[in-house]
């Protein structure tokens, strides 16, 4: 077991470094200054719909309930 893992030490570390999950992020900007898309055009939700986004549209209309216009 050592030789292999001495063997393959190089894609061990390659391994763990594809694994990790990066959250620093240099954002100058307050949070106040941050906008969301306007979710609520139902020209969205119908194009999302014709192309067969289907799994995208239930995740909008979960996020935002009061403004689903179409059903999935």
């Amino acid at each position: 077991m050592r030789k292999k893992i001495e063997a393959d030490l190089e894609m061990l570390h390659l391994s763990k470094k594809l694994a990790q999950i990066h959250c620093e992020l240099d954002f100058e900007d307050p949070i106040e200054a941050l906008n969301l898309p306007d979710f609520s055009s139902s020209e969205l939700r119908e194009e999302l719909e014709q192309h067969g986004y289907s799994m995208i549209l239930r995740q909008l209309n979960s996020l935002f309930p009061e403004q689903t216009k179409t059903t999935v």
